[in-house]
Parts: structure tokens; sequence; C-alpha cells
């Protein structure tokens, strides 16, 4: 590229990443392009459970979550409690049928960004060695991320 088209791509970028329809990421180190076509509906508000801080400081919230099937073994519980524990995080699950309760306690605050992937990997553990999710805190597991990034990268073509 020559200068003078870079100075035009980047005077583009800048006019169109202001526009909230459109965004840019890098391939291959060239700008691309692609609109991004978002209304109110594509919103989704998760219902995350409580946050609360114990009297030890430690940090808990506690997971209600339907599985599609009441077939859940206690070893299938122990693998993901034992997978998901560790010296700063620990999970607790009780099963009554195909209502699951996930008590997870953290000793730093339990909105920190890697508690998010944390979340997100014990949904994951529970729906594939304990069964399929069918609700996660009252709504649908496609609304809750896994699912949800996947469905909305399949939408979107990449």
């Amino acid at each position: 590229m020559k200068n003078s088209d870079i100075a035009e791509t980047e005077r583009l970028l800048d006019r169109l990443t202001r526009t909230p329809a459109c965004s840019v990421e890098t391939a291959r180190g060239q700008p691309v392009l692609r609109q991004v076509m978002h209304t109110v509906d594509m919103i989704v508000i998760n219902n995350w459970p409580k946050l609360s801080q114990g009297a030890d400081g430690w940090w808990e919230r506690d997971w209600e979550i339907v599985l599609t099937t009441d077939q859940v073994t206690d070893d299938s519980v122990r693998v993901v409690e034992h997978e998901l524990s560790d010296f700063e995080k620990s999970v607790k699950i009780e099963v009554d049928g195909k209502k699951v309760k996930v008590h997870v306690r953290t000793a730093r605050w339990g909105w920190d960004h890697d508690l998010y992937t944390h979340s997100y990997n014990l949904l994951e553990a529970i729906n594939d060695r304990m069964g399929q999710i069918d609700t996660i805190q009252g709504q649908a597991r496609n609304l809750w991320n896994p699912w949800l990034l996947r469905l909305t990268r399949a939408e979107d073509g990449r």
C-alpha cells in the first residue's frame, strides 16, 4: 500500500468505527471492515446469581441449573467439583432430580474477570459431564456463554 492509501484507509476506518453499525477487525495485518447489525432484541442480560461476602472474607454465589436429565451420577458430580476447585476456588454441587444447585466460593472478589471464565467453564463442565443443561438461573442455556458466543459466531459466519 502507498502512504496515501494508508492515510485514506485510516480516515475511512476512523469514520466507520464511530458508527455503531460497523466494526473493524484485523486479518493478516490488513484492515477488514465488517458490518454488524444490532437490534435491541439481541441484547441478553444474564441473571447472574447474587454475590455475597462471607464472614471469613470469601465470596460466594449459588447457581441454580436445570438439566434435561435426572440421570446424574455421584462420580460425575465429584469429577466436576474436583476439576473446578483449587486453593482459591471451591465448588460444591447438590443434585435433586434435574435440579442442580452449585455453591461457588472464591478467595477473590467474584467479579474478577478470570472468574467469569471459571463460571463459564463450570457451566460447560456440568453440561459435558453431568448432563445437558436446560436452564441456567431460569434462562435458556443458549443465552449464556459459551453457547451464546458459539451461536453468535455461527450467525456471523466465523
